[in-house]
């Protein structure tokens, strides 16, 4: 995530400005709709990407790291009662800056998983 917003800042400090300044000074016409939907897009579209992507990784490695846990009856002692379940929920969102809703549809295919 970090690494994913330094880069966005990294370009937009550099990269937007100079498309600015070309779309400013030096640009033909047939260029103008071009350089600016591009401005538009990288600005606002780049989360729209990125952060779905990030999402999509840390549910994947939680899922790893469920999968190479030691013990099943450990992950199972740890979910199973409704305050833990709670815990644990709140706890996932908050670590993965993912909403709860989300991490209660995660927690419900963790807890199938763990059943079968």
């Amino acid at each position: 995530m970090r690494l994913a917003f330094f880069l966005w800042l990294l370009e937009l400090l550099t990269l937007v400005p100079y498309i600015l300044w070309y779309l400013l000074f030096a640009a033909e016409r047939s260029q103008y709709p071009l350089l600016i939907t591009f401005i538009i897009v990288w600005i606002t579209g780049y989360h729209a990407v990125v952060l779905p992507l990030i999402a999509m990784w840390r549910v994947r490695k939680f899922f790893k790291f469920l999968q190479e846990a030691s013990s099943l009856e450990t992950v199972r002692d740890r979910m199973s009662s409704p305050e833990k379940r709670e815990a644990f929920i709140t706890a996932f969102a908050r670590e993965n800056r993912i909403p709860k809703l989300i991490a209660k549809r995660i927690y419900a295919r963790v807890e199938q998983a763990l059943v079968k």
